[in-house]
């Protein structure tokens, strides 16, 4: 059965579900600090779309009732269709359409026509004021006292989680597409534990640009070639094979990443 129709305004806040945490963070200080007086819908939790409930009809009232509308922005959101499809209603309908950015997407790099929207940078606490402004002015309130500093630092502290997640699968898969071996090593690794891979250094030299990858992203983990042979190939035009081993020592979430990056998909491997 479907819900009766709410007498609150409504904020829609667009987001993908891997954003779901953020979106929740802005929906719960949103809803306490105006006191339940205004409804946040957010597609993925259950109080905005409850247990049998039709999906599509309520993200649809949602988008013909909401009175302003947050969108998520990031560089893995932006390119979703739904995404744009959300953020079109509300251009359509002409409510407010405020593009929230985080997780290394800004408001000058987004993409059009998001960015001829009124966006913001997510931990910019003066514009995380702005947010709780826009929907005083849609409930016709005072703007409550918001704790924007402890947002704020929620935010970053999403965002390194997010963008490490992201960041690290990329180039995880660049190196399982180039040489499965090593991530298949990491995935079935010991944390704190050296290993060791053999590999060509001919191989070693086109793996290194992702290995130095994982490295900057991950913080802790150093990949290093250590030369175990020197070989002359076979024939006339014989040329020098130098092999030996990838050596590194993965923590616990190097191996997570790598695990779920193997779960995720079937990659063939170039080596």
């Amino acid at each position: 059965m479907a819900k009766k129709p709410t007498t609150k305004p409504t904020i829609f806040i667009s987001h993908i579900n891997e954003e779901a945490e953020l979106a929740a963070m802005f929906k719960t200080l949103i809803e306490e600090s105006f006191l339940n007086t205004v409804k946040v819908f957010v597609s993925s939790e259950s109080d905005s779309i409850a247990l049998g409930e039709r999906w599509l009809e309520n993200i649809t009232n949602g988008l013909q009732n909401c009175v302003a509308m947050l969108v998520l922005c990031s560089p893995q959101s932006v390119g979703r269709p739904w995404i744009n499809f959300e953020a079109g209603a509300g251009w359509t309908r002409g409510i407010d359409v405020a593009p929230i950015c985080h997780s290394g997407m800004s408001p000058n790099t987004l993409p059009i026509p998001l960015q001829l929207l009124h966006g913001m940078q997510a931990t910019d606490k003066k514009k995380l004021q702005e947010v709780f402004g826009l929907v005083a002015d849609k409930l016709g309130s005072s703007v409550p006292k918001v704790n924007v500093d402890a947002l704020s630092k929620d935010i970053e502290v999403f965002e390194k989680a997010y963008m490490f997640e992201h960041g690290i699968g990329n180039a995880l898969v660049i190196v399982g597409l180039k040489y499965m071996r090593i991530l298949e090593a990491i995935g079935e690794a010991t944390a704190g534990e050296i290993t060791e891979v053999p590999i060509s250094l001919q191989a070693y030299d086109a793996l290194e640009p992702a290995l130095e990858a994982v490295e900057k992203l991950e913080g802790s983990v150093q990949f290093g070639f250590i030369e175990t042979q020197m070989l002359m190939s076979d024939g006339p035009r014989g040329r020098i094979i130098r092999n030996g081993i990838v050596e590194f020592t993965p923590s616990t979430k190097l191996i997570g990443a790598a695990q779920q990056v193997m779960a995720a998909g079937n990659m063939q491997s170039r080596q």
